[in-house]
């Protein structure tokens, strides 16, 4: 999970145009986006880790959203 976090801070960081940026947010958070797939994940856990990995994928999901505004904010300047 904090790999996929990273990897996506650094490409918001990275993407040099609105369109390439909001490629990345479709790749990243989208539908079949890596946070999706992740979520898919929690069938697979045991009830008592669902809610704590749950919990953290809803974290890192809003900690991209903001990145994600804050990077589409400064490609706007």
């Amino acid at each position: 999970l904090d790999t996929v976090k990273n990897e996506a801070l650094q490409s918001f960081r990275d993407a040099q145009t609105s369109q390439a940026l909001y490629d990345l947010k479709v790749k990243i958070l989208g539908k079949t986006g890596d946070l999706s797939l992740l979520m898919r994940e929690l069938g697979s856990l045991s009830a008592a880790e669902r809610p704590q990995f749950g919990q953290l994928v809803n974290e890192t999901k809003r900690d991209l959203e903001r990145a994600y505004e804050e990077a589409e904010t400064q490609l706007k300047k």
